[in-house]
């Protein structure tokens, strides 16, 4: 990437709370190119719910029973690929960050998906890989262009690798229909 047009990095998480440190059971990424829209990786990290809770990360019951009632593909797929340590989940996040030299963290909304990603960062003792200055809020991004009716999801919904190539879609229709760089 250009050092002057750094490529963001997109997040989304499942999680089994609402809380910002709700319990974290998928990371979602997808490290794109902020003119283009161009995905330059993107894949899902499954943790487990078990490492989450033993690191300080909270549940909710009605969380959980919105879970159950999710389609079947998107419960089976918080376990394919196989759940990894909270720790680790985070340090390919961290990993994934640096090594494409993002200059920007998306989220759908910041305030979800990066407050629980950084309760989970300080909980683990592991570093957060960005600083506040980086963190875009996609949600308000997108409703500043698009109407909810044009947000239309392909894919399997909750999947968080699916939710931010669809989030990095709507976020790129919003920039052209506000003729608006992303930065």
């Amino acid at each position: 990437m250009d050092p002057n047009n750094p490529a963001h990095l997109m997040v989304d998480i499942e999680t089994m709370g609402m809380a910002p440190d709700g319990a974290i059971v998928q990371i979602g990424y997808a490290v794109f190119n902020p003119i283009t829209g161009f995905i330059l990786a993107s894949a899902d990290i499954n943790v487990s719910l078990a490492s989450s809770v033993q690191a300080g990360m909270t549940l909710n019951p009605g969380t959980i029973e919105w879970w159950m009632k999710q389609e079947q593909a998107a419960r089976d797929a918080l376990y394919t690929p196989p759940p990894c340590d909270l720790a680790l989940g985070l340090s390919c996040i961290q990993a994934v960050y640096q090594n494409a030299q993002c200059g920007a963290v998306w989220a759908f909304p910041a305030t979800f998906d990066v407050v629980i990603l950084e309760s989970a960062f300080r909980l683990t003792k592991e570093k957060v890989p960005w600083g506040y200055r980086d963190i875009r809020d996609a949600r308000t991004w997108i409703r500043q262009a698009l109407t909810r009716e044009e947000c239309v999801s392909t894919g399997l919904k909750h999947l968080a690798s699916n939710d931010c190539l669809n989030q990095i879609r709507w976020l790129m229709d919003a920039s052209r229909k506000l003729n608006v760089p992303l930065k």
